[in-house]
Order: C-alpha cells, then structure tokens, then sequence
C-alpha cells in the first residue's frame, strides 16, 4: 500500500534537504506550510497521493526549487500567484486536481527558466494568459480538460516559444481563429485543439500542419480545410471571407479589449457615422446575394413543427424560435400571433437542446462582450451601408440579439425595421421601438434614421459592459 498518514510539520527542521519524493503513497490531509522552511529544496514530488487542501502560498520562499509536481492528489482551491516568484522553476505540474478552481495566475508568465507546464483537469476557468506566451524556455504546456474560454493569442508563437514540442488545449472552451502564427513553432510535434469551439476560418496547411492529423482537431465542428483533417473542404465563399479585414479585426480586437476597448469602439461608431453609402464593393455584392422563399413546411421541418425546446422567446408580436434549414443553415423565424392559440396543441416536445441564446439572458466575460459587440456592429455597418437602400432595425436591444453555439452575434427581430429611399436621411413612423433603447428624437418626433440605431448600440453597449 506504501506509505500513509501526514506529512509531519516537523519536515520543516531538515534545512539540508534537496529532494522531498514520496510520490505513490497514500498521504493525506494537507500539505504542511513548514515545506517553505526548507531553504535548499530542488524538488517536491508529492504526485499520486491524496492531499487536501490548498498550495500553501509560503511555498515561494524555497527559493531554490526547480521541481514541483503535485499532480493527482485532492487539492482545491487557487493556484497560488506566489509559485511566479520562484526563479528556478522549470517543472510544474498540477494536473487531475479536479477540484482546483480560478484561472491561470499571470505571474506564471515570470518564470523564464520554466520548460514544463500541465495544468490538466484542474477546474481551471477564465482565459489563456498572454503573459505565458514570455516563456522562452517553454517545451511543453498542457491544459487538457478544463473550463477556460476566450482566444488564444494571434502572436502566440511569434517571439517566444521556440523550442515548444507539444502544446494540448482540448476539451476547453476556446473560440475564434486557429492561430496563423503557429506554424513559427518550429520545433512543435504535438499540437492537440480538440473539442473547442474554434469554427471560424480555415486550418492551415503548410510547416508543422503538413504533418499532423484530424486527431488534432476533432470537434471543432465550424473548421474547414484538408480532407484528411476531418473536416469539410474550404469553400471560395469562406476562404475570402476569413481573410477580409474585418474578419481579422474581429478576433485581434478582442486580444487587446482589456487596454483599448473604449476608444476602439468609439472609433468604429465615428468610422461609421462618417462613411457615405456608397455602391457596394465585390466583398459586400457577396454578403448581399439573393434568398429564396421558404415554404411553411420547410419552417415546420426546420423547428420541429415549432417545438417548445427551440423555442428562443416570447415579444410583444410573437413567438421566436431555432431552426435549421435543409441545407444545415441556422435560423431564428418569428411566428405573430394572428395565427390562431390551438394551432401550438399538437407542437411535440421531443427535440435537441437549444443551441442558440438570447443575450439579454447571458452571463459573458470581456472578451466574449467584445467580440459580440463587433458582430452586431458589423451587422449594423452591412444594414446601413452594404446596399442602395438603408435598413433601420428601429428595435436593437439585447433580448433581439442571439447567440448561436459558436457564441456569434446576430441581429435578429425586424418586424418594425424600415427601408430609407436613396438619399434620404430619415423617414416617419407611429410604430416606437423598445422604450430605453428608443433615440429622444424617434420618441418625440417618430424620426426614424440609422443614427437612431447607433443610439440603441451605445445603450446596448453601456448595458453590457
């Protein structure tokens, strides 16, 4: 059964010890502070035990440690800030303590001799630091199974990270782009992304990618690429639209929110009041394409004869729900409420979970704000500006913005929306929007004009953050 018990305090007294190794043994409660007392310590190995508790934050004072694991044990709680002022650490590793919780501690990040990092199935949430991306020394980093969200960083392998051989994600919540740059990681052998959330844009192919396979990107369901990575191939439509500025500008925007949110927002609001509308460009014709009609019974398909699972909410003019068109699209249709109340009896309940969301009902961090919020910008810059004639939506609000699964903006609800005529700035209306939302001059005067629905935006935005 090998060792059980504590860890007596009393360790603290051997000042001459270099190594603490009693990994595979049956050691429980906590881990005993005094372990700070050890001056000399290079290595604490304690993995495959079961202690309890926290990381004692003291643990920074043994200046000279280059080993710690503590992996597979019951530990809980923060990992320590404290664990980046040790000067000499190169091997760290936490992982399969479930129970652990908060995000990554920055600090990391100032440990230029670390050269392995595993954080696996630890609870961890929050976002991928940038901070670790300093970590010239770095040959392998693992946060396999865990609860961390937001991007990873466009400039991850730019400078840095050199020498990586293996980097594992998976089983995380990570969005947006596939990293371009990763493929600088000269010497990266191992590369796992699976199940994330990364849909938008396609893998690359050439350097490093050129020798791996669909094993590293399994359940990254909106990826397109080669054929042996286990997904689609690139269609022309989506292969210009992720290389279009304003594709970019959506995942490099989020990157930097924390420093410069507020004024890239008011430049966009600035840029887009200033823009005149002008003809389409060839990227804009694309976006403006024609639809065809889609018949009642196509909807009936789509929502599962309106199931109240997919069901997306109830307004003032009816009900809204999620559907998914023949050809795999992702809709919301809205049914008024002339139809008749018996017509929902027969609806049957038995559906998939939903898979889009309404934002007034979502918790979200900054970068996820962020990045919403250019969705639903970009979405206005296309109503206003992407055609001949302007589109006001009249009703922009939180509850009219939905979410799909790839957590992507989409404005939706356009029963009062209004067309403007060429070269008409505003037109009148009896029909007022959302109260808080509404403009002051299309309340008083019922103007209706695209300012107006800058106006909601900023209200929205406000909101939001």
């Amino acid at each position: 059964m090998g060792l059980q018990g504590t860890i007596s305090p009393h360790v603290g007294n051997l000042s001459f010890l270099v190594s603490l190794d009693p990994r595979n043994n049956s050691f429980i409660e906590l881990l005993p502070h005094e372990i700070s007392l050890l001056p000399r310590l290079r290595i604490l190995v304690l993995q495959d035990n079961k202690l309890e508790g926290n990381i004692p934050p003291t643990i920074h004072q043994c200046q000279q440690l280059e080993n710690i694991s503590l992996a597979a044990n019951r530990l809980n709680g923060l990992i320590p800030k404290e664990l980046g002022l040790l000067p000499r650490l190169q091997q760290l590793y936490l992982g399969k303590n479930s129970i652990m919780s908060g995000e990554i501690p920055s600090s990391l990040g100032n440990i230029s001799t670390l050269k392995r990092l595993s954080l696996d199935q630890c609870g961890l949430t929050g976002s991928f630091p940038s901070a670790l991306i300093n970590l010239s020394s770095l040959v392998a980093i693992s946060l396999y199974d865990n609860n961390i969200s937001g991007f990873l960083p466009i400039d991850i392998c730019d400078n840095h990270w050199s020498n990586v051989q293996i980097l594992s994600v998976s089983y995380n919540k990570f969005s947006g782009l596939i990293p371009s740059r990763i493929h600088r990681c000269a010497q990266l052998v191992t590369l796992s992304l699976s199940y994330n959330s990364l849909v938008r844009g396609e893998i690359p192919s050439g350097g490093l990618f050129a020798n791996l396979t669909a094993k590293s990107f399994l359940a990254n369901k909106g990826c397109c690429g080669r054929p042996d990575f286990g997904v689609p191939p690139c269609s022309s439509h989506n292969t210009q639209k992720s290389k279009t500025p304003l594709n970019r500008l959506t995942y490099i925007l989020p990157v930097i929110a924390s420093t410069i949110i507020l004024p890239a927002v008011i430049y966009m609001l600035a840029k887009n009041q200033k823009r005149n509308a002008e003809i389409p460009s060839s990227d804009t014709n694309l976006m403006a394409e024609e639809h065809g009609f889609i018949s009642y019974n196509d909807l009936c398909r789509a929502t599962n004869d309106f199931c109240e699972s997919n069901s997306l909410g109830v307004g003032g003019f009816g009900s809204v729900y999620k559907g998914i068109l023949f050809d795999g699209t992702t809709v919301a249709i809205k049914v008024l409420n002339l139809q008749r109340e018996g017509t929902y009896k027969s609806f049957d309940t038995e559906c998939k979970p939903r898979e889009v969301v309404i934002l007034h009902n979502y918790y979200l961090n900054l970068l996820q704000s962020v990045n919403i919020l250019v969705d639903i910008s970009s979405a206005l810059e296309y109503l206003h500006h992407g055609q001949l004639e302007v589109v006001v939506h009249c009703d922009l609000k939180p509850s009219n913005i939905l979410l799909d699964d790839d957590m992507v903006g989409h404005v939706a609800d356009f029963d009062i929306a209004k067309y403007l005529a060429e070269n008409q700035d505003n037109t009148q209306t009896k029909t007022l929007g959302t109260i808080g939302y509404v403009a002051p001059e299309y309340g008083l005067e019922g103007k209706v004009s695209a300012r107006g629905d800058v106006y909601s935006f900023g209200i929205m935005m406000l909101e939001i953050f």
